[in-house]
């Protein structure tokens, strides 16, 4: 004899104040199926050349300002690989957005997931340039 089976845990809330809270992003049922869905809509939206050619144009672009501005090699690397990462991230939250696979999983699930990543890497940026800044001061 089997106890009952558990229903799933509800993971939108509404608190007294009206306020919307999504807890999607903490279903592991569902953060199993997405990572899945995601990882294939990058591979697939992804040319095998983008990231060579990317970095190319960014390289060609970053030495004439170089030239211009005289920033230093690794200064120029530096923002290279920041633009590359930048172009890559936008690629792929345009991506997840407009997504039907995510949407049909769960409505909204891919303006949520990319809303979510777009705070942590905001949260992240602002960081590393705190502790940039204290470098630079401490030096």
């Amino acid at each position: 004899h089997c106890p009952p089976r558990m229903l799933p845990y509800p993971h939108h809330f509404v608190t007294p104040n009206n306020i919307v809270i999504d807890l999607r992003l903490h279903n592991n049922d569902l953060q199993t199926r997405l990572s899945s869905i995601i990882s294939t809509l990058l591979r697939e939206s992804t040319p095998k050349n983008w990231f060579n050619t990317t970095k190319r144009r960014l390289i060609n672009q970053y030495k004439n300002e170089q030239n211009e501005s005289g920033l230093s090699k690794e200064e120029v690397a530096k923002r290279v690989q920041n633009q590359l990462n930048i172009e890559y991230v936008e690629r792929a939250f345009e991506t997840i957005e407009n997504s039907n696979k995510i949407e049909e999983l769960s409505p909204g699930l891919g303006r949520l997931l990319v809303s979510h990543a777009r705070s942590i890497l905001t949260m992240k940026s602002v960081v590393q340039n705190l502790n940039d800044d204290l470098e630079k001061h401490l030096k």
